[in-house]
């Protein structure tokens, strides 16, 4: 029945989409819209970026994402964070690393890995990899370009290379690249990515039919070193001389993605007046539908040319040479409808957005010795009440529901409800879910590795409570994650599931003080569980201390002052370069201290820059420290980068 059900799905749907729509920022600056200005709804991934705008006179450029062509959006200008150039460092709270940039990570706040559908591995270089449904397309009236780059010790370099161009009013091209590189301070530790992203979108004169396609490509290329072969590397000058585990082993990745998308947008068609000069008018749809195709390709691949039997657990083991590839070929196609997501100016106090969804996906799946493909229906469902910020009362009533659900027996479901005035939000709210494990954790072969498991799915009850408070910048969220039956990577590598209930208490907090130009920000997680398969550190904190002001007449705007990073000890997941997962490991305990950065943030025109000087402290207690056993962070270093940005 199921199959019979999936092959008329099938041969209905016949185009795709990207995965998933995201939700553009709502006028509500106490938005309960999942991104934009909710800080931790994405506490790994996301921090708020537009903290000064530039002045560009009568060059415009905005942009949107998919599926939202008329919810249009500046590009960040501001210096918010801007020394934070590692994207594993970008987030809430920091990932957990390798020791250079580009290597692999993960987050350390803990919470659901993977999503409703098939899900092939793990994804260890997320931060640095471009996704369909957060890529920008822009809308400009003069060809614009953005050039970043940065240059720091360890040969650290990063450029990224942005250009936008309407071919006529309705049709715009853009490109958006980026080239990672650093050879590391140890031996054996060089990562290099590659990250393109092209876009192209057209949209009618009537505005009721936009068009949109992109062509993502991520490649990365990282040595894997295995860690210091000794306890004593910081004593090593230059470190590079200190011993390693591995010599000769790679991790590679190459993804590539086609999406194409089709909107059409309809009711009642009115424009809002632009709020400068810099704005475009913007088009107020009452409803919205549309049609998506996607098409990716995903291929992995682990080689050691001189494999140490030491070095990898008595599983199977050939000692000639190790090599592990497996690859995902996914195919989607989605039909959606939905409320125009805009909040409109002659809406009443409470707004009503909705949204449905209906998926196929088709994925085949490749490892070293198998083939098979497996199909999935995922539906999803969206229902929001929002408040306009200028129409709520003392206290208004605010809520959203979202869940999705498979085919496969898989769901995610949430639902939170609360009051919001201008200045503060309150809500609880609670979410379930039932999630399987990934391809690689139930089958995974190799010439050293060989498991074919029958893994349960794990359930998850999460209720939640949230405050936050604008005018006190205070944002504060606590968490209870009930997970039956989870599934971990064991002291052996090995996926499991847990034979008992998990429970983990969860408290974090955003606190930002100002006292004239002088601020200090706080970003803090406590994080509690007594589950021997999960290690957490029951603190994590960055808190930054600096001055900001205008200066010469208002030609530069700068910032410049400290950061304080500081985790607890804690024994560490240990990183498995052949199954490119952390796993647990409960006999190391890393060491670690506050770490001290400084940094100066400046506007000059429509340029940024931004120096750092990281780890300044080191020595002062330690030597050095880990986040990751035997893999030592960076010691002290320099590093500068620059933005530019122009049009011609």
């Amino acid at each position: 029945m199921k199959a019979s059900l999936l092959l008329v799905c099938s041969v209905l749907f016949c185009f795709t989409v990207v995965p998933g729509v995201v939700q553009a920022q709502n006028a509500d600056p106490l938005s309960f819209l999942p991104l934009a200005s909710d800080s931790l709804n994405d506490l790994n991934d996301t921090i708020p970026d537009n903290t000064l705008l530039l002045d560009i006179s009568d060059a415009r450029a905005e942009f949107f994402v998919i599926g939202r062509p008329f919810e249009f959006n500046s590009p960040d200008s501001g210096i918010e964070r801007m020394q934070d150039y590692d994207p594993a460092f970008r987030g809430f709270a920091d990932r957990q690393t390798l020791g250079n940039i580009g290597q692999a990570s993960q987050p350390l706040i803990f919470g659901p890995r993977g999503s409703v559908g098939l899900d092939m591995a793990e994804e260890p270089y997320k931060p640095y990899q471009s996704q369909a449904d957060s890529l920008a397309y822009f809308r400009v009236n003069m060809p614009y370009t953005r050039i970043r780059y940065l240059l720091g010790a360890g040969v650290q370099q990063r450029l990224r290379f942005t250009h936008s161009q309407n071919l006529m009013p309705n049709l715009n091209l853009g490109l958006d690249y980026t080239r990672t590189v650093s050879e590391g301070q140890s031996l054996q530790q060089k990562a290099g990515l590659h990250d393109l992203g092209v876009s192209g979108w057209y949209r009618s004169r009537d505005h009721r039919y936009a068009a949109t396609l992109s062509y993502l490509f991520f490649s990365a290329l990282a040595q894997e070193n295995g860690g210091a072969a000794i306890d004593s590397v910081f004593d090593f000058t230059p470190r590079s001389a200190a011993p390693i585990v591995l010599a000769d082993a790679f991790s590679r990745q190459r993804r590539h993605s086609i999406n194409l998308g089709n909107h059409l947008f309809g009711g009642r068609m009115t424009l809002s007046e632009p709020d400068d000069s810099t704005s475009l008018q913007r088009v107020e749809p009452s409803w919205r539908a549309w049609h998506r195709l996607s098409w990716i390709s995903d291929r992995r691949e682990f080689t050691d040319a001189l494999p140490d039997q030491d070095n990898y657990p008595p599983f199977l083991f050939f000692s000639d040479s190790l090599q592990v590839s497996y690859g995902l070929q996914r195919l989607e196609n989605e039909l959606g409808w939905g409320s125009s997501g805009l909040v409109r100016a002659d809406s009443s106090l409470r707004t009503f957005q909705y949204k449905a969804t209906l998926m196929h996906r088709v994925d085949a799946l490749q490892q070293t010795i198998e083939r098979n493909t497996v199909q999935d229906l995922i539906g999803g469902a969206v229902l929001s009440l929002v408040p306009q910020s200028d129409s709520l009362r003392r206290w208004s009533l605010i809520g959203r529901g979202e869940g999705s659900i498979s085919l496969s027996g898989e769901f995610d479901a949430s639902v939170r409800a609360g009051f919001a005035t201008p200045e503060q939000r309150l809500t609880l709210g609670i979410g379930a879910m039932r999630l399987k494990p990934s391809e690689q954790q139930n089958l995974f072969f190799s010439q050293a590795w060989f498991w074919d498991q029958d893994l349960a799915a794990e359930y998850r009850v999460v209720p939640e409570f949230r405050y936050r408070h604008r005018a006190a910048r205070l944002d504060l969220a606590l968490k209870y994650h009930r997970v039956q039956r989870m599934i971990y990577w064991d002291e052996s590598s090995v996926p499991r599931n847990a034979g008992a209930g998990t429970d983990v208490l969860q408290l974090l907090l955003q606190q930002n003080f100002r006292l004239g130009n002088w601020h200090l920000d706080n970003a803090i997680a406590l994080q509690r569980s007594t589950a021997e398969w999960i290690n957490l550190p029951l603190y994590m904190g960055r808190h930054s201390f600096y001055y900001e002001d205008s200066f010469f007449e208002g030609a530069l705007f700068a910032r410049f002052g400290f950061d304080m990073r500081f985790q607890s000890r804690y024994t560490a997941d240990a990183w498995n370069p052949v199954t490119a997962s952390f796993y647990v490991q409960n006999q190391i305990t890393p060491d670690t201290y506050p770490v001290v950065d400084l940094f100066f943030n400046a506007i000059i025109d429509q340029a940024r820059i931004f120096v750092k000087v990281y780890n300044i402290n080191q020595g002062y207690p330690e030597a050095g420290y880990y986040q990751t056993p035997n893999y030592p962070m960076m010691n002290r270093g320099f590093v500068f980068g620059i933005d530019w940005r122009f049009w011609y």
